[in-house]
């Protein structure tokens, strides 16, 4: 990703830019931050009438994002994408350790909320 270690939001919105036009427009607004601001991916979320919600597994649906616990301003969020064969929610995003977009278990060390 262009921002390297702060690049889960520019995965997520460019995974997501062939699904609704609003995610290029936030790729090519260079949108990084998650929740500070007008221009922050919860805001822009928001503008597109999308229900931010507590996470619930139940509730998860293929593309939904998911935000996880941690920093407010580069909170770490990934996209849902399948369940495997045990039943396990499988999302894709940045891995800033890898230094790529990767497919990864739903959880990964951190806390989905």
């Amino acid at each position: 990703m262009d921002n390297g270690t702060v690049g889960c939001i520019e995965a997520v919105t460019k995974i997501l830019s062939n699904v609704h036009p609003e995610f290029q427009k936030m790729v090519d607004d260079g949108v990084v931050n998650t929740v500070e601001g007008e221009n922050s991916l919860h805001s822009r979320l928001e503008k597109m009438g999308v229900e931010i919600i507590p996470f619930d597994e139940s509730q998860v649906a293929q593309g939904d994002i998911i935000f996880y616990d941690g920093k407010q301003t580069y909170q770490h969020v990934l996209v849902a994408d399948h369940k495997d064969v045990d039943g396990n929610w499988r999302v894709f995003g940045n891995s800033s350790s890898a230094n790529k977009v990767m497919e990864q278990p739903l959880y990964q060390g951190q806390t989905p909320v």
